[in-house]
């Protein structure tokens, strides 16, 4: 499967030279309430003509969570990037649907993935060369929800690419406001026992320490992965420093800690996949991921389920502070499934 992966540095490069927009386009993203939001919508739709006649469908996941800390003041910012989106659709002519999550939660149970879940099974993947998902502003458990069903739906020739716009100033670190309980991304009703956690490290231990709690009794060995190396000085350190409690408390051993990409899900992916295929040459284990790591993490968790068949875990947040950034440093776009464009140019 290796030789399916490929990762592109400079986005407007890549949709140059392959003519992405040439074909037919399904692009996922999400209404938040940073900016991010608009980056990559703006650099695809300024590459498509006002009078093309391609098969164009784009879904905006608008995260509406009456229950946030913080919820009138990121809806004022939403809905200013609403209505940005919806000039931009106008002014190109685009096909598009919001898709509202109405809440986060509902009889605490996670919901915010369930109306875009009802939305894409009405869709017909396979109608599209290229589906984009841009993850900018979208919270891990809805992207982990999409990227699993779009994997599992489509046929090997349709292009599945994945988007992240990220602040060189934030690095990994977005802090939430209280969680909610861990949820097993995909099948609910799986029954997990004797449990290897491969937890991604965080800035909010709190999110792991419910995942531990609650499956305490079941888990057998943890191997925290550590994001290295970073864009930022003394990162990694911080992240190691934020999650002591895993190594005094739990007695995990540092020797059990793996290093891995913090931006590039497929180098991490492939680490990852050597350690399953070591855990499962030992025993009959279960084992599980939990992403509470940088975006490009959790996609590399994403892959893993896809491939390796393993069970993800994830521990939702309650809220996000309203933080304040500054542009765009890159937008980093990651192709994860598809046939090579062939391009005699290049």
């Amino acid at each position: 499967m290796y030789e399916k992966f490929y990762i592109m540095g400079d986005f407007n490069e890549l949709l140059d030279v392959y003519h992405i927009m040439d074909s037919s386009l399904l692009f996922i993203g999400a209404i938040g309430f940073d900016n991010r939001c608009i980056e990559v919508l703006k650099t695809i739709t300024d590459k498509i003509d006002s009078n093309h006649s391609r098969k164009q469908m784009f879904l905006f996941v608008y995260l509406n969570n009456p229950s946030d800390l913080h919820y009138l003041s990121a809806t004022r910012i939403q809905k200013q990037h609403e209505t940005t989106i919806k000039k931009i659709m106008a002014n190109k002519n685009l096909t598009y649907e919001i898709v509202d999550t109405k809440q986060f939660f509902q009889n605490n149970h996670f919901f915010a993935h369930v109306n875009i879940m009802k939305k894409l099974k009405q869709i017909n993947l396979n109608e599209f060369k290229n589906i984009i998902i841009d993850t900018s502003s979208m919270p891990r458990a809805i992207i982990l929800y999409i990227l699993d069903y779009v994997l599992n739906h489509t046929h090997d020739y349709i292009n599945v690419f994945v988007t992240y716009a990220y602040y060189k100033t934030l690095g990994s670190f977005h802090p939430q406001i209280e969680i909610y309980e861990p949820i097993i991304i995909g099948n609910e009703s799986e029954v997990m026992d004797k449990i290897i956690l491969i937890p991604i490290l965080g800035y909010n231990y709190n999110m792991l320490e419910a995942i531990i709690r609650k499956y305490h009794n079941r888990i057998i060995d943890i191997y925290p992965v550590v994001g290295l190396p970073s864009i930022k000085p003394l990162e990694s350190d911080n992240i190691v420093k934020y999650n002591r409690k895993l190594f005094i408390e739990y007695g995990v051993p540092f020797s059990n800690v793996i290093y891995g990409s913090m931006y590039n899900p497929f180098i991490l992916y492939m680490k990852l996949s050597k350690l399953v295929n070591n855990i499962r040459n030992i025993g009959n284990f279960d084992i599980v991921t939990a992403p509470l790591g940088t975006k490009p993490q959790a996609v590399a968790t994403g892959i893993l389920k896809y491939i390796d068949k393993i069970n993800i875990v994830y521990t939702p947040p309650r809220s996000y502070p309203i933080i304040t950034y500054d542009h765009v440093s890159k937008i980093l776009f990651y192709w994860i499934k598809g046939e090579v464009y062939i391009n005699e140019e290049v």
